[in-house]
């Protein structure tokens, strides 16, 4: 009976020393994203470890850093080295517009004087770091400002596209809008996004090629003067726009509606706040979610 319980006792003895030690053999490796795990791995110790691989980010033109050792994202983290202790890793989502948003320019006070100017590039260096504007609009987006027309009916204008200023080593963003001076080519800016309590909307379908299409028509607008009316033409010869109308006729072009009424040519008078209703858009970002403010005035 002694044998069998000391046979007993030594197969226990090996099987708790067997474990210790691969308990401490092994290391683990954590790999975060902010404050969230994304993945955990369990290595012998003295093994090297296999990068954890990412899917694509959700946010537009934005991508993943590599691996840091430290959350300040200050050690890169060496693959190649064999692993002595467990550890965490960590990333960040990074930018193409990264160190090119013109972070060194300050807002400027009377910056709302050349929001609604006749500017193709940049006249002064814009700061883009609030609200990650450049990594969020795409072209073709439709923004929707609730303080135009008085604050009753809003204003709307199209987004170009983002361009790059040489001069001031920078991105920034260019709209097409009819205003009071006309059609024409405008600079937007964060401090107008919020200032005017913009909405970006998008296309629910959103296609290239329909938006290269909407833009190229509005395009072919610019310099005609500013009219309201009360109806709405979608003509490509229309002798002068207002806000609303040239937006919808540039979608209408592409066999895309934007009014929540009628989509006539020459049918009733199309407001901003009907294109913001639309059911062929969908809202992409509001200022009333961002963080971050600043200051200016009204069209």
């Amino acid at each position: 009976m002694s044998k069998i319980f000391l046979i007993i006792l030594y197969i226990l003895s090996v099987t708790i020393l067997v474990e210790c030690q691969s308990i401490n053999d092994t290391v683990v490796v954590t790999f975060k994203y902010n404050e969230d795990i994304l993945y955990t791995e369990k290595i012998k110790k003295g093994d090297c470890l296999s990068p954890f691989e990412m899917e694509e980010p959700l946010h537009y033109y934005q991508y993943w850093d590599v691996w840091y050792s430290d959350n300040k994202f200050d050690q890169i983290f060496d693959f190649n080295n064999e692993l002595t202790e467990s550890i965490i890793l960590y990333t960040r989502i990074k930018s193409i517009y990264d160190d090119k948003k013109g972070e060194q320019y300050e807002t400027v006070e009377n910056e709302s004087d050349s929001w609604y100017q006749n500017n193709l590039t940049l006249t002064r260096g814009i700061n883009y770091t609030h609200y990650d504007l450049l990594e969020t609009v795409k072209k073709g987006d439709i923004l929707y400002e609730a303080t135009g027309g008085f604050g009753i009916t809003g204003h709307i204008a199209l987004v170009e596209g983002i361009f790059y200023s040489e001069i001031y080593d920078q991105y920034y963003i260019r709209l097409i809008e009819a205003v009071s001076n006309g059609v024409i080519q405008s600079i937007w800016t964060p401090a107008r996004f919020y200032e005017k309590q913009t909405t970006i909307l998008r296309l629910k379908n959103y296609h290239e090629e329909i938006v290269d299409a909407a833009i190229e028509f509005a395009l072919g607008q610019l310099g005609k003067p500013y009219s309201l009316a009360v109806w709405k033409n979608s003509s490509s010869t229309n002798d002068y726009w207002y806000c609303s109308e040239l937006v919808w006729a540039s979608y209408y072009h592409q066999n895309i509606y934007l009014d929540t009424d009628d989509n006539n040519h020459l049918g009733s008078i199309v407001f901003p706040n009907e294109i913001k209703a639309s059911i062929e858009l969908v809202e992409i970002l509001n200022y009333q979610f961002s963080k971050k403010h600043i200051n200016s005035d009204t069209n």
